[in-house]
């Protein structure tokens, strides 16, 4: 997953904003609609779409588009856990982390998943990271970059894991380095 909802601590480009208002102006329907304006709407959400999957190296059908990050947040972590959860149903996340990543995981403990909440320290740090190893199975939300100093992660990126074993979970957490 790539964040791109910088629109909350960004301002906008002008020329982006320019184009943005003219879109919304002239190009208003729904794109699902059967009528001329509705298809023009929707031929330039599938050129978007290819743009945004070019850059990214990804396929057309992976570019999903959501209204903000509450809604992707949802969307990624209910989506993967409901999806996998013959895997396993043990969810680990940080106490730090937006309130929509909370508040997804809450939910799914009303599901009947098992949610680990690890503690960060003053800097930010993950506390006893290595205790993610020991776990049979778990997915794991750790969103964005964070430098792990003295443990077995020194630099990581991480923002869906799905470890079927301690021995995967070991695997990545190398490969990761």
């Amino acid at each position: 997953m790539i964040y791109l909802d910088h629109a909350a601590t960004t301002p906008i480009r002008q020329e982006i904003l320019d184009t943005y208002n003219s879109l919304l102006k002239d190009f208003f329907a729904n794109p699902s609609s059967l009528h001329r304006l509705g298809q023009e709407t929707s031929h330039l959400l599938l050129k978007a779409r290819e743009q945004i999957a070019g850059l990214l190296k990804v396929k057309v059908d992976e570019v999903i588009f959501t209204s903000g990050a509450t809604e992707a947040n949802n969307l990624a972590i209910k989506g993967y856990a409901l999806r996998y959860r013959n895997r396993g149903k043990h969810i680990i996340t940080t106490k730090t982390e937006h309130p929509s990543v909370l508040n997804a995981f809450k939910q799914l403990e009303t599901l009947g998943f098992e949610c680990t909440y690890l503690g960060v320290n003053e800097e930010g740090k993950i506390l006893n990271i290595n205790k993610v190893k020991g776990f049979k199975k778990a997915l794991a939300s750790l969103i964005g970059y964070m430098k792990q100093k003295g443990s077995e992660l020194d630099q990581y990126k991480v923002y869906v894991l799905q470890a079927d074993c301690e021995e995967e979970a070991k695997g990545f957490v190398q490969n990761m380095k």
